[in-house]
């Protein structure tokens, strides 16, 4: 009997060392991610439907300080939504934050303000788990 139980904790020692070094590294790399796109920012309205990378979207936009256009591509995991992004919309990002703000030129489920916050913990979107929305949107055929 103690030969067994010694032999699980000389097993499980080293798994629990793995399981919290993973979660120490998750942490990590989600603060690092959050950082860098604290100081990302952004005012743009949308001039062509956006067009799916691989890790990013890449579409036409004006800037609305230079008024200048030009083609930004901007990380997946940053934003959300972007099936219901359409030509004259527009985003914004704000320096020191990790939340886009959609502005829709026509409403969408009566919605035309979204807040798109990436988190540590999750996607939420004006204040609700980000699945809840995209469900929504599911049920209305929008994407």
């Amino acid at each position: 009997m103690k030969k067994t139980a010694f032999i699980i904790i000389f097993l499980l020692i080293p798994l629990l060392f793995l399981l919290f070094n993973c979660t120490d590294y998750n942490k990590r790399q989600c603060e690092e991610f959050t950082g860098f796109y604290n100081d990302v920012q952004f005012d743009i309205i949308i001039l062509s439907k956006p067009v799916a990378e691989p890790n990013y979207y890449r579409f036409s936009v004006r800037d609305l300080a230079s008024k200048k256009d030009s083609i930004l591509s901007i990380d997946r995991e940053l934003v959300s939504l972007s099936s219901i992004w359409n030509i004259g919309d527009t985003l914004t990002k704000n320096r020191g934050n990790t939340i886009v703000e959609l502005r829709k030129r026509d409403s969408i489920l009566n919605t035309r303000k979204f807040l798109i916050e990436w988190t540590c913990k999750g996607t939420f979107i004006n204040g609700e788990d980000g699945d809840i929305w995209e469900r929504r949107l599911a049920s209305h055929g929008l994407r």
